[in-house]
């Protein structure tokens, strides 16, 4: 099971909403792997330094949990900018932007084919904000 601790923001600029997603991944090219039996807050992210809040998101094989800003401290993370272009194996954040206009017309779409650890970005993404715009 793929976990995928998320942070997400939206603002809007002229009548746009900006969607900026964070995802935790490992190397900016895979998604963080456990086993389905374990307890996701306590022996997954509260063991790591991360707290949950709000609902967990499933989608096939993928759980996707918010991450609480203001109990973690995101600042002991890497960002994906600041990692070696060849380093696969650290833990960072990886930014995602999704542009909508008031309409709901996409103005920037993440490419179909950009997948991480298998899984469409476009996909992860489009939960996440479905979840958050309810």
């Amino acid at each position: 099971m793929f976990i995928v601790p998320f942070i997400y923001k939206v603002s809007n600029s002229n009548n746009i909403n900006i969607h900026a997603i964070n995802l935790l991944t490992i190397g900016g090219s895979n998604l963080w792997e456990e086993e389905i039996g374990s307890n996701l807050d306590k022996n997954i992210l509260e063991s790591n330094d991360m707290y949950r809040k709000g609902s967990i998101i499933s989608l096939p094989n993928i759980t996707l949990c918010e991450i609480d800003t203001d109990k973690t401290n995101i600042h002991d993370f890497y960002q994906w900018n600041e990692l070696p272009l060849e380093d696969t194996n650290t833990f960072c954040w990886r930014n995602f932007y999704y542009f909508l206009g008031d309409k709901k017309e996409s103005w920037l779409n993440i490419p179909s084919n950009e997948k991480i650890s298998g899984n469409m970005i476009s996909i992860i993404i489009q939960k996440i904000i479905e979840s958050k715009t309810k």
